[in-house]
């Protein structure tokens, strides 16, 4: 049970730690299309914690809402790609970088917060990642968000899968 107690607190610590300011980081695939998108999440740390610790918070939730979580933030993310042409007024990079300290929050109060809270901060999160994006891309928008999707929902599903072993009771667990 101390390994579990540990890596609980390891994951947000690794988050807060590393919480540097966040960039969408223009230049790594806007103008590859799909490939584009489907790198672009694994070549910054921003990108790949935030994906990564939804997965782990999303883990960490009732059975019903497990998958909720990676949807509703890839839904936000879609939404925030969608209305960059429409002009509006964003600080997509803060809210980035609040992502970066708020996901470790989320993971350690995950049981203990109401989920309708939860969840507005994660949709806020997919969002301002989604509007970033949206914001930097050249060539074919459509192609880079489908790519990127597919790369944040399988970044998603790893943080929840790490956070299923790290929390499941194994068979030496009562030596």
């Amino acid at each position: 049970m101390k390994l579990i107690r540990h890596a609980r607190l390891a994951i947000p610590a690794i988050g807060i730690f590393f919480a540097t300011p966040a960039m969408a980081h223009p230049g790594h695939g806007e103008n590859l299309g799909i490939l584009g998108g489907l790198i672009h999440p694994l070549t910054g740390f921003d990108h790949l914690a935030v994906m990564v610790m939804v997965g782990v918070w999303a883990a960490l939730l009732p059975v019903k809402a497990k998958w909720s979580g990676p949807a509703t933030f890839v839904a936000a993310m879609i939404i925030g790609f969608a209305l960059v042409p429409v002009g509006l007024n964003f600080s997509a990079e803060a809210v980035i970088l609040a992502s970066l300290a708020g996901l470790p929050f989320l993971i350690l109060v995950a049981r203990r917060t109401p989920l309708g809270l939860q969840f507005l901060a994660v949709a806020l999160f997919g969002f301002a990642h989604g509007f970033a994006h949206g914001a930097d891309i050249g060539g074919s928008p459509i192609s880079f968000a489908i790519g990127m999707v597919c790369a944040t929902l399988a970044l998603h599903m790893l943080g929840m899968t790490v956070a299923a072993r790290l929390l499941a009771p194994t068979r030496f667990s009562r030596c």
